[in-house]
């Protein structure tokens, strides 16, 4: 709320002071967009899966929804074309290492879809064992190399934004939102994916055919809603810059400028 009345007895020609109050983050905030496409992606590519699976065979759904299937082909095209994006792509003027990081980290993706983590060693980089048994010393080293550059992103990003973030999402702003639903997304597939091996190899629990296809679907439609969250979260940064930049976020902003400087933002 913005206090336009004057402490000076209301004379002309003096200025009114400007006060904004505690609540104007969470209104600028709130009058961002709304903070649930993401959410809607995610609920659209669940539903999607049900619907495939409740209309194909089953033995048709798995070749579909296999780890060389189309649709993981198409998730890990996504995640390659937003690499080369990010890091061609970047706005001037902005942080150069946090879209490189972006762009490592979304190739990393679409490696990780194309199972590139195993296709050269012919085991897994990511699992420990790779690393305890008699792999090459040259290829563990490599894969060592790798998988660090992929932590220092990660890192880099944390701690670059990791508190901005935090704070944005209390506030419920749309690109905050967007990351923590993306990220939230992410921890389920692995969930899906580990959850019938798991199953098997720990509980002895054979999983019946159409379950499997159907934990299948889920897992890889929800990836596929990974990469466009990725594109939803781009364009929602560039909206909040061009209403921080013109908008009534901008002008707000100029409003509280002008109450340190004395005048008054036309």
């Amino acid at each position: 709320m913005i206090d336009l009345t004057s402490d000076h007895g209301g004379k002309l020609g003096q200025r009114a002071p400007v006060r904004l109050s505690h609540d104007a983050p969470t209104r600028r905030a709130r009058a961002a967009g709304p903070d649930w496409p993401a959410l809607m992606i995610v609920a659209f590519t669940a539903l999607f899966a049900l619907a495939v699976w409740s209309a194909m065979p089953t033995e048709a759904l798995m070749r579909v929804m296999a780890e060389d299937g189309p649709v993981e082909t198409t998730t890990a095209a996504l995640f390659f074309v937003l690499a080369l994006g990010m890091y061609w792509l970047r706005p001037q003027g902005d942080d150069r290492c946090t879209w490189l990081a972006m762009a490592i980290l979304c190739a990393a993706c679409g490696a990780r879809e194309m199972d590139w983590h195993k296709a050269w060693t012919g085991k897994s980089v990511l699992k420990l064992s790779f690393y305890l048994e008699s792999a090459p010393m040259g290829q563990k080293l490599l894969a060592l190399a790798v998988l660090a550059l992929v932590a220092l992103c990660v890192v880099y990003l944390a701690l670059r934004h990791g508190r901005r973030l935090w704070r944005n999402l209390l506030l419920r702003e749309p690109v905050a939102v967007t990351v923590a639903t993306l990220l939230v997304a992410t921890a389920i597939t692995k969930i899906l994916d580990r959850s019938i091996n798991l199953l098997a190899n720990d509980y002895g629990v054979v999983t019946a055919p159409p379950i499997w296809a159907l934990v299948s679907a889920l897992e890889e439609s929800i990836e596929l809603s990974l990469p466009l969250m990725v594109v939803l979260g781009l364009w929602q940064s560039l909206q909040a810059r061009s209403r921080a930049a013109g908008g009534p976020a901008g002008r707000l902003n100029a409003v509280s400028r002008s109450t340190v400087s004395g005048t008054w933002p036309m």
